[in-house]
């Protein structure tokens, strides 16, 4: 179970960008053996994170267990299946 706190959402900004995802979204979910958990959201007032939360992944992510556990295999999955979006920068 994902908890609605660390879910993934998209929060598009117009109806053709909205259908975009929807389409990503259908597609993606193809692919996997396990339900897409990603939502579409309408977009409502944003608020910036606290600067401890900015950027996790440079400054803290690489050393938390956690992190290191799920994000490197994910974005290894995506810079082989985007490999000209890909940044490794």
């Amino acid at each position: 179970m994902v908890r609605s706190r660390y879910r993934s959402a998209l929060f598009p900004t117009s109806d053709a960008q909205r259908i975009a995802a929807e389409q990503g979204i259908a597609r993606a979910a193809a692919e996997l053996s396990k339900p897409l958990v990603t939502k579409l959201e309408p977009l409502a007032e944003w608020y910036a994170a606290e600067d401890y939360h900015q950027n996790f992944w440079e400054k803290e992510g690489q050393e938390n267990a956690f992190c290191m556990m799920n994000i490197p295999a994910k974005l290894q999955k995506l810079r082989n299946k985007f490999p000209k979006q890909a940044s490794y920068a």
